[in-house]
């Protein structure tokens, strides 16, 4: 016998529409990304004032140590110029910008303005040759003391308030390093004396600052930096390059090239020595 069949079911109810939410989800996302670039520009405002900070406190070192080269006798032994030159290295390692030997600032409060172009020669050449900065000293406060203190002072206090942004002067940006128009011309004659450290174009050295970059750009094996010292102190005998023997000279060697060639900079590395 056939079941019989029951009422047919009633048809489905509409169900609701999910209501709005009393705060629409644009505006959540909206906010979201504004918490999170708030919190960007703060991290980046603390990362600036501690990069501040530290530059305040090794022009501080460079003026300190200096002190006595300026003030009362120029002297000229390695061991008292060396760790002031490793002071001016490590400031202009922090420094956003080198000051531009081209271009004067204003004048500086007992600043001589002759000195200013010697002083930012060897300001710049501190980090990637500092021997050739410490002879330069020694040779001024042996044959030219006046010349030497006011050297002193621009490399103490002028330079740093001019990178520091507190002295209105011309800089040149690390990123690319632009002289911003031919400036004076430099010294001839017997004003175009060897403590200037003229920055003629030097093509063993541009040879030996190619290698560098290269060694320091290679990830297969990772190159520890006292290997490339070692390794750059063998070829330099080859080649008669101008050795580097210290790691910070190599970092800022590899700098430099990449810097004066428009090339990427070095691969940072975390903790190899």
């Amino acid at each position: 016998m056939a079941r019989r069949k029951g009422p047919p079911a009633p048809p489905a109810l509409p169900t609701a529409a999910k209501p709005a939410p009393l705060i629409p989800d644009e505006i959540r996302a909206r906010r979201q990304q504004d918490l999170e670039r708030a919190d960007r520009l703060a991290r980046d405002a603390a990362d600036a004032q501690q990069a501040r900070e530290r530059l305040v406190r090794a022009g501080r070192a460079v003026a300190d140590l200096g002190r006595e080269y300026e003030l009362e006798n120029p002297r000229a032994d390695e061991g008292y110029l060396r760790p002031w030159v490793a002071a001016i290295a490590a400031y202009s390692a922090l420094a956003p910008s080198w000051p531009n030997p081209r271009v004067a600032p204003p004048p500086y409060p007992v600043c001589v303005s002759d000195a200013w172009q010697p002083a930012a020669n060897l300001f710049r050449a501190a980090e990637e040759d500092p021997d050739s900065v410490v002879a330069a000293l020694a040779d001024l406060a042996t044959t030219d003391p006046g010349l030497a203190r006011a050297v002193a002072r621009w490399l103490r206090l002028g330079i740093p308030a001019v990178c520091e942004g507190s002295w209105g002067g011309p800089t040149i940006p690390k990123a690319a390093e632009e002289l911003g128009g031919p400036g004076p011309a430099p010294p001839t004659g017997e004003a175009a004396r060897p403590h200037q450290v003229k920055k003629a174009v030097d093509k063993k050295k541009a040879a030996r600052n190619a290698w560098i970059y290269k060694q320091c750009c290679q990830t297969d094996p990772l190159l520890r930096f006292r290997d490339i010292v070692t390794k750059l102190t063998a070829i330099c005998k080859r080649k008669g390059w101008e050795p580097i023997e210290s790691i910070q000279g190599i970092k800022a060697a590899a700098r430099r090239h990449a810097e004066d060639n428009e090339l990427a900079p070095p691969p940072r590395r975390q903790g190899v020595e």
